[in-house]
Formats: structure tokens, C-alpha cells, sequence
């Protein structure tokens, strides 16, 4: 039972979980479903709102990866859907320390990798122009492989820990949440092989095949979230 004093008595308010472990106490968990749902929603929508942002501003094909379109007229949506992605992370509280570790660091990781810009010939204005933009690049890059690294670890290890025995629905959410959580790993695991075989380089550029794998890593996590916040294989 959870305890809350009020006015010097104790209002007992009834326990109980779902089969993912969450404590259903009062309005609060309603809060927790639907900010899964937005930072699912929203990590879906990133790539395809950057996408149609680019080509209806002029830009040719697929841009070469998400990153790239900051130095595009897209600069701007670039960053503060980023900035709302991490504000959210930021704010979701997990089941445990380790949970809230890996979400607080990945927020941390996507809002540096906001006011750092990648690495670009045409270089303009931004936040800390004061430092070389080849060593923001690094810093955008290291913060981005971090990030996109704990999407796949928050589905694999997080999303599939439950409290009761599993329902068939449960069991069923956690083969997606592992699903989603390996796609994750195996598309970063695709991007680092393209990085370090030259002879693959021209391509990652020419085909916006970073931009696509970036994108899978996204709708990974997103439909991971969705799932959490009960949007979709919830139980009846």
C-alpha cells in the first residue's frame, strides 16, 4: 500500500501493476504513458519532418545523414526537435536508478549533439562558434554514437523488465522491444563498418544511406515507446 498524510491522517492508496511492472497509483502514470507516447511519436517524426523540411526548401535527394541538414533551412527545426526529444528523456522518470542513468545520459548526449554541430565545408554561425567546427564534429559524433547506442540498450535491457508473470501480451512486447533494441545495434554496428571501409565512404554519401540507417534507429526506439506508453500491444 502507498502511504500519503493529509492533514495528520493517512490516506492509503491502492497498489497495482501491469504486466510491465508500472505502479498504477494515482493520475501520474496517465502522465508517464503519454509522455511515452511523445517521445515515441516525436522520435519517429524527426526524419520524416526533416526530410520534407529539406526538399520543400530546395534540397536535392536525401540529405547525407540527419546531422547534415543543421547547415540546411532546416537548422532550426534541427535543433529544437532535438532539444524537445531531450527535455523529454530529461523529464521521464524509469523503473529504477540504472533506468533513469541510462535515460538522463541519453538525453544529455542528444542535447549536446544539438548545440554541437557536425563537421561541414560550409560553416556558419552557431552557438560556440568559438570552438573549431571540426572539434564540434567530434564532440556531435561521439555524443550521437553514445545516444544512439542507449535507444538500443534502453529496449533491450529496460523496456522488457516486468513486475507480475508475463501476459501473452507482455511476452509478445517484449520480443518487440528486443526486436527494436537489436535493429538499434546492428544499424550502428552497418554505420561503423561504412565509416571505417573507404571504399564505402561514396556511397554513405551519395545514396543518404547514413541518413536512412539513422532513421531505422529512430523508428526503432519510437515504436519501442509506443509500445511502452500502451499505444499499440496493450492489455486488455
Amino acid at each position: 500500500m502507498d502511504h500519503r498524510r493529509n492533514c495528520g491522517n493517512i490516506v492509503r492508496w491502492p497498489n497495482s501493476r501491469n504486466s510491465d511492472g508500472d505502479i498504477r497509483l494515482n493520475s501520474k502514470i496517465i502522465s508517464y504513458e503519454t509522455l511515452r507516447k511523445l517521445i515515441g511519436v516525436l522520435a519517429m517524426m524527426f526524419p520524416l519532418v526533416l526530410l520534407l523540411g529539406y526538399i520543400l526548401g530546395g534540397g536535392e535527394g536525401i540529405p547525407e545523414s540527419l546531422s547534415i541538414t543543421y547547415w540546411s533551412n532546416v537548422r532550426d527545426v534541427f535543433t529544437s526537435m532535438l532539444i524537445t526529444f531531450s527535455i523529454f528523456l530529461f523529464s521521464y522518470k524509469g523503473y529504477d536508478k540504472p533506468d533513469n542513468y541510462i535515460t538522463n545520459l541519453s538525453a544529455t548526449s542528444f542535447l549536446i549533439v544539438a548545440l554541437f554541430p557536425c563537421s561541414h565545408t560550409i560553416v556558419q554561425e552557431y552557438l560556440f562558434s568559438f570552438i573549431p567546427v571540426n572539434i564540434s564534429g567530434i564532440i556531435h559524433e561521439v555524443s550521437a554514437a553514445i545516444g544512439f547506442t542507449l535507444l538500443g540498450v534502453m529496449s533491450l535491457t529496460q523496456f522488457t523488465k516486468g513486475y507480475q508473470s508475463p501476459t501473452g501480451h507482455k511476452v509478445f512486447r517484449n520480443r518487440v522491444y528486443r526486436f527494436s533494441g537489436v535493429t538499434i545495434l546492428c544499424s550502428i554496428s552497418t554505420m561503423l563498418v561504412l565509416t571505417l571501409i573507404p571504399g564505402l565512404r561514396f556511397s554513405i554519401h551519395s545514396y543518404g544511406i547514413w541518413f536512412l540507417l539513422e532513421s531505422i534507429i529512430l523508428w526503432c526506439f519510437g515504436v519501442s515507446w509506443l509500445v511502452k506508453g500502451g499505444a499499440i500491444l496493450k492489455d486488455t
